[in-house]
């Protein structure tokens, strides 16, 4: 969801009830795109995959499934969740925007054996919390390398350039690309949220503090053995 959407403070009820149709939708496609849900932080998700590619799927058809979604009407009233409809008349935006950031790379990985659990720390983890913050609600932003893993093209949708930006905590400038479903083509989007892949991280959470997002990462395997 856009940041500026405070949902629970016009409908609590309708707010959870859109976040159990968010949360059944991602978990779905999870499991079909072999995904490995490491933790939720607060309304958010962090998901591995076993390749760029699966992790792309997967925010792919993330954005083309929520639209079709069962979102209380008290929801979709709110400008942050509204229905858009494209040219056509067909959906272009309806329900929660969920923004999604992909970065791929081998992270650390910690083994719980009391939860049977693995949570993921390091540099490919915070890039692509950081790269997830430049995204706005309904856009999938990824780095550089996933757009070199899956050979610059993915079936069924676009990649576009969106420049080099600065984020916090990485020297240089970042290339980021926005993947945009063929399906959603007239979704438009202002610039990236720089001002959010800078700031600190006690800075994000205020920011976010009524968001819903989704960090992917994709490393060849995505638990221990």
């Amino acid at each position: 969801i856009n940041a500026e959407y405070m949902g629970w403070a016009m409908s609590e009820d309708g707010m959870r009830q859109a976040l159990a149709e968010h949360d059944r939708i991602i978990r779905r496609l999870i499991k079909e795109f072999r995904g490995y849900e490491v933790k939720t932080l607060g309304d958010s998700f962090m998901i591995a995959f076993p390749s760029a590619l699966n992790a792309v799927r997967f925010a792919i058809s993330c954005q083309t499934k929520l639209i079709v979604g069962f979102w209380p009407t008290e929801i979709l009233e709110h400008p942050a969740a509204a229905t858009e409809m494209n040219s056509k008349e067909e959906l272009i935006f309806h329900g929660l925007r969920v923004r999604i950031g992909i970065h791929c790379g081998e992270p650390d990985v910690q083994y719980n054996r009391a939860t049977n659990r693995c949570d993921y720390f390091g540099s490919v983890v915070n890039k692509a919390a950081r790269i997830e913050a430049l995204a706005h609600g309904g856009q999938i932003a990824v780095s550089g390398e996933v757009v070199d893993r899956i050979g610059g093209q993915v079936d069924g949708a676009k990649i576009i350039s969106r420049g080099s930006v600065p984020i916090r905590g990485l020297s240089g400038l970042q290339e980021i690309y926005e993947i945009l479903p063929t399906a959603l083509s007239e979704r438009t989007f202002p610039e990236l949220r720089v001002a959010r892949a800078t700031a600190p991280e006690s800075m994000i959470e205020r920011m976010e503090s009524s968001s819903v997002s989704i960090q992917t990462i994709s490393r060849n395997r995505i638990a221990p053995a």
